[in-house]
């Protein structure tokens, strides 16, 4: 699968003191509060509920965080007023079939005010609008009744009653299942654009190998930043990604990240001077990033990524340097591959 868009932005305002934003590791505490004040409104029907602990709710963050790095969809708290009162986020992404399934709960006293359905038509919008998807799930329990009419609210068709699709406590709860499919003519043409464009680049899907930890991958980011430094005006190069753990294995692929005042400047220096391939038509998907990869598509080394928030840059840097300086934290990253 070509690469693609993680989260165009680390916030993503919706209305009246309200916002998503991605979770961080010292969102724990008061994540967990949330839970703690609402266990018993939550256990209606989410199963993990009841014995949730502050552990278990640190390996949610953390999965969270391994989820986004792994390109695999996002986890963002919805916040009120500077407080968390929620979650929202994709259970399951798959870039094959071009579709998703979203998740959501709220605290009690944060009901009635239309804020889920704000934050659900936000990540429906983006699944559609940023990454191109063609369909987007929900499931809720058959008497949940706030869960689908949120569904509802927002154009989800419903499409089937799966009995006993799940368990909590003591009971079997029938779901509902709920969707919401682009518009095939649209998508069917982002979708050609993006694959001609990563074709014209050198290649289609790049082969996806694992490899054990190769001790010569800080050098070969060291060398690259040397070569590319003059050529982004001085912005500082970072590596990141699997590649810049020690010890982890990884994809044979040097990922850097730069943060730069402005996304498009640099690009014509990169691709004349450098080598660098910028696939325009899957860029012109992008918000608030730009993706180019060396040599070419077919044969990736090296992929660069330009960003003009310092929250985006400073998330994936934040996850790094946690996985450099927890061992078990990153052999269970490593795992995830």
């Amino acid at each position: 699968m070509a690469e693609q868009v993680i989260v165009s932005r680390c916030r993503i305002d919706l209305a009246e003191g309200r916002w998503l934003r991605l979770l961080e590791r010292d969102d724990t505490t008061e994540l967990h509060e949330v839970v703690e004040a609402n266990r018993e409104h939550l256990a209606q029907w989410l199963p993990w509920a009841v014995g949730q602990t502050v552990a278990d709710t640190l390996s949610f963050v953390e999965r969270a965080q391994a989820q986004l790095l792994g390109n695999e969809g996002f986890q963002a708290a919805v916040v009120e007023r500077g407080r968390i009162v929620g979650m929202v986020g994709f259970h399951h992404l798959s870039w094959e079939s071009r579709s998703a399934s979203v998740g959501y709960w709220l605290a009690e006293s944060a009901q009635g005010r239309g804020t889920m359905t704000l934050a659900v038509r936000a990540l429906v919008d983006h699944a559609f609008g940023t990454w191109g998807l063609e369909r987007v799930e929900i499931r809720a329990g058959v008497e949940n009744v706030r869960s689908g009419a949120v569904a509802e609210r927002l154009g989800f068709t419903r499409e089937a009653v799966v009995p006993a699709a799940e368990r909590i406590g003591d009971r079997s709860v029938d779901q509902v299942v709920y969707a919401l499919v682009a518009r095939s003519d649209i998508a069917d043409e982002r979708r050609r654009a993006a694959a001609a464009d990563l074709a014209r680049a050198g290649g289609g899907d790049a082969p996806v190998e694992i490899v054990a930890y190769d001790a010569t991958w800080p050098a070969s980011f060291a060398a690259e930043r040397e070569r590319l430094t003059p050529l982004l005006a001085g912005a500082e190069l970072h590596h990141f990604g699997s590649t810049s753990v020690a010890g982890v294995a990884a994809k044979p692929v040097i990922d850097m990240i730069a943060l730069v005042p402005d996304l498009d400047a640099p690009i014509p220096a990169l691709v004349a001077s450098a080598g660098y391939r910028f696939p325009r038509a899957y860029n012109a998907t992008l918000v608030h990033r730009r993706f180019l990869c060396f040599p070419n598509a077919a044969r990736r080394t090296h992929h660069l990524h330009l960003v003009d928030d310092r929250e985006e840059l400073d998330l994936r840097l934040r996850f790094r340097d946690r996985l450099r300086a927890d061992r078990t934290l990153a052999e269970e990253y490593e795992a995830l591959k």
